[in-house]
C-alpha cells in the first residue's frame, strides 16, 4: 500500500504586502527574547515572497547603527545589512513622507514617517511590536503574533 500525499503549493498570491518595522527586524538579528520566535516566524513567512515584504530605507540606517554597536564591528554590521538587503525589498522614503509626518504632529516623528510610507505604498500591514504608537496614524499596524494569525488564516 503506497502513501498518498497531497501537496498544497502556496505561491503567496493571497498574502498581503507588508512593511516590517525596525524593532521586528532587530528581534531577528539580535536574537531578542522573548520576541525572537514570533518576529522570526513573521519575517520567515514573507521573505521568500518579494516584493511583498518591505522595510523602509530609513530602517536600514537605523539597523546599521544599532547592529554596529551590538555586534561590535563595522564588518559584522555590513554583513548583517547584506542579509537584510537579501531578505527585504526597500520602501523608499520620499519628501511626501517627511511632509506628511511633519503635518501629522504625531508624538513620534519616525513612526509617523514609517506610517506615511506604508500608507503611500498602499501596503496592507505594518508589522511592529509597538502597535500602540500607530493608533492615530493612517496604517493598519499589527504585532508579529497578530500577523501570523492573519496569514495562517489566508493560507488555509
Amino acid at each position: 500500500m503506497s502513501a498518498v500525499f497531497t501537496w498544497k503549493i502556496h505561491d503567496g498570491a493571497d498574502l498581503p504586502h507588508v512593511l516590517f518595522d525596525t524593532n521586528v527586524v532587530l528581534d531577528l538579528f539580535l536574537k531578542r527574547e522573548p520576541f525572537l520566535s514570533e518576529s522570526a516566524a513573521a519575517i520567515g513567512a514573507m521573505v521568500s515572497l518579494k516584493p511583498r515584504s518591505f522595510i523602509a530605507t530609513s530602517t536600514v540606517t537605523d539597523l546599521h547603527y544599532v547592529l554596529r554597536k551590538a555586534l561590535g564591528s563595522d564588518t559584522a554590521a555590513h554583513d548583517a545589512i547584506e542579509e537584510v538587503l537579501n531578505l527585504f525589498d526597500l520602501a523608499d522614503t520620499i519628501a511626501f513622507d517627511i511632509y506628511s509626518a511633519h503635518e501629522s504632529k504625531a508624538p513620534d516623528f519616525e513612526d509617523s514617517v514609517i506610517a506615511s510610507i506604508t500608507s503611500r505604498m498602499m501596503l496592507d500591514y505594518l508589522v511592529t511590536r509597538n502597535v500602540k504608537d500607530y493608533k492615530l496614524l493612517p496604517v493598519h499596524a499589527v504585532t508579529p503574533h497578530e500577523f501570523l494569525k492573519l496569514i495562517r488564516g489566508s493560507a488555509q
